[in-house]
């Protein structure tokens, strides 16, 4: 376990100078409301992660890594690099929730970007959910010129029988 007492940087591991401002590190684990770096992130990830913490009630601060120019003005969004603060004692508990939605990746993980076609994707279904089946896209398509010629029928159907109602009503009066 080592700790950077100028940057705040924390890391499980044991190394000797601190990647972020090549100061020593100190080999003992911080007292429990010193704050330590959980992660350094930017621009959506950012808000996805400081979304995350408020749901989860922990408190954390922010501070900019780096000054760099920034293209909030025109996308909207910080793309500043941001670290992201909590006190020693919510650190495992951070530690675990960015593992979780995906902020941190753990050794030896995979992330999979995309799916075999080959190999049939099992799907839970809920008790008193009906199950489908996945569709060609040539069924796919010809559902939905029928679809769209049966609406538009219904429509005609409708309107018709809206005019034929009407002019009931108007021989009642006239």
């Amino acid at each position: 376990m080592s700790y950077c007492k100028k940057c705040n940087y924390f890391s499980k591991d044991d190394i000797d100078r601190c990647p972020n401002c090549k100061q020593y590190m100190v080999k003992e684990a911080p007292e429990n409301d010193a704050p330590v770096i959980a992660i350094r992130t930017a621009g959506i990830e950012h808000e996805r992660i400081t979304a995350a913490l408020q749901d989860s009630k922990i408190p954390f601060s922010e501070r900019f890594a780096r000054k760099q120019a920034s293209a909030n003005v025109v996308t909207g969004v910080n793309s500043a690099s941001v670290d992201i603060i909590v006190n020693y004692k919510d650190y495992e508990k951070t530690y675990d929730l960015l593992v979780g939605i995906g902020a941190i990746k753990l050794d030896g993980e995979e992330i999979i970007d995309e799916v075999d076609e080959k190999q049939p994707v099992k799907k839970s279904v809920r008790p008193g959910e009906e199950e489908f089946e996945e569709m060609s896209t040539r069924k796919r398509i010809i559902v939905r010129i029928l679809s769209a010629i049966l609406f538009i029928v219904v429509v005609w159907g409708v309107v018709v029988g809206v005019d034929y109602v009407m002019a009931l009503v108007k021989g009642l009066f006239i």
